[in-house]
């Protein structure tokens, strides 16, 4: 049922949200100085973390799904006399742009949320000591 109400529903976005600002109020920092810490001290180990960094960057996803996309779209235009073909470069134009769209949002309405809970950056407690949630 789409309008069914379950209080186990409740219950776990509750205590998902507990765990969350628990996490969030008594581990993040502690863990963000342990880290720092141990980066200077051995400087090179945590590199793994800038790699898996990058590969969440969204230029990996956005450039080639938005030239696919445009190129599809481009293409369909030009093969006039195959139905067949065009449908089909039609659909993989759409289901690249649809995935275009679901990152370049998720990721536009991510740096909002930042903005909005002014949450600072690693770099800020690096070299400032700077380590806050404040809401704007």
């Amino acid at each position: 049922m789409i309008n069914s109400f379950r209080w186990q529903d409740i219950i776990a976005c509750m205590l998902a949200v507990t765990v969350i600002l628990f996490a969030a109020h008594f581990v993040d920092q502690p863990l963000a100085l342990l880290l720092q810490a141990y980066d200077q001290q051995h400087p090179g180990r945590l590199l793994i973390f800038k790699d898996l960094t990058d590969l969440g960057k969204s230029h990996w996803y956005l450039v080639p799904t938005g030239v696919v996309a445009l190129f599809c779209f481009g293409m369909a235009k030009v093969v006039k006399n195959d139905p067949q073909r065009q449908a089909r470069l039609r659909k993989i134009a759409f289901t690249m742009a649809f995935i275009f769209a679901c990152i370049a949002v998720s990721g536009i309405l991510v740096e909002l949320l930042k903005m909005l809970f002014g949450r600072a950056r690693p770099s800020l407690l690096d070299g400032e000591g700077i380590f806050e949630c404040a809401i704007s």
